[in-house]
């Protein structure tokens, strides 16, 4: 599953920037994802300090997700350029 998928009941949305709306209970909440924390807007998260069901729903979401492709790593799989034939079988 990928961001905007529904996971455990939640639907969770990216803003960008490491940040989520998640949706599906009372109210929506937004996850914020930073390099040294994850926090959630919710009184859950506010009054423990841990993990709530909004943060486990966005980190559920970002494990499930498919790895996409976003650089080329080698000749023959850019996009627009064919694989030489000397490679075309895998071998040099």
């Amino acid at each position: 599953m990928r961001p905007g998928t529904s996971v455990a009941g939640s639907k969770v949305e990216s803003f960008g920037g490491g940040r989520y709306r998640v949706t599906g209970g009372a109210a929506p909440h937004v996850v914020t994802i930073d390099a040294d924390v994850a926090r959630c807007d919710c009184a859950d998260y506010a009054y423990r300090r841990r993990s709530c069901k909004h943060l486990r729903a966005v980190l559920d979401s970002l494990v499930l997700a498919p790895l996409e492709a976003t650089a080329a790593a080698g000749p023959g799989l850019e996009r627009d350029i064919p694989v030489p034939d000397d490679q075309a079988d895998g071998c040099a």
